[in-house]
């Protein structure tokens, strides 16, 4: 878990001799993807909508980690690629937490729909793509 503000005090004190949990302070940019690929699941916990997509749910992609987040359109990606569930309230969040930590084909499984939906985000790939939309729909100079 990263713990970032004054709401951690009260959950680094709570959590504090769990071996199941590992609180991280601040964890520098250029380490985070490696940090990541170890996750077993990928945690994407806002409870609202911010109308923008969520860059958090390609990186964990990238990494190839199940994710389990609130049901919105945001993070509509992981169920097109059926790398997570996606849940309405706490508890059921909770539960599904619980449940990928608990049943490792599942987590496979989800685990395998978001390497594939992360290799679709590779650079060379949507560099190709971007190229072939510009030289589809931009005219050539003269």
């Amino acid at each position: 878990l990263w713990l970032v503000g004054s709401e951690s005090q009260g959950l680094r004190t709570r959590l504090s001799g769990r071996p199941d949990i590992m609180l991280f302070g601040h964890v520098p940019r250029g380490r985070l993807l490696a940090l990541t690929a170890n996750f077993d699941v990928a945690l994407y916990p806002r409870t609202h909508d911010p109308g923008i997509r969520a860059s958090k749910v390609a990186e964990y992609f990238g990494v190839g980690v199940p994710i389990v987040g609130y049901d919105h359109r945001v993070v509509q990606d992981v169920r097109d690629a059926d790398a997570g569930v996606l849940v309405s309230t706490p508890r059921d969040f909770v539960a599904a937490v619980e449940r990928l930590l608990t049943d490792s084909d599942e987590r496979a499984r989800l685990a395998h729909g978001a390497r594939v939906a992360g290799a679709e985000r590779d650079w060379r790939k949507l560099a190709a793509r971007y190229a072939e939309l510009l030289d589809l729909h931009l005219p050539p100079l003269h």
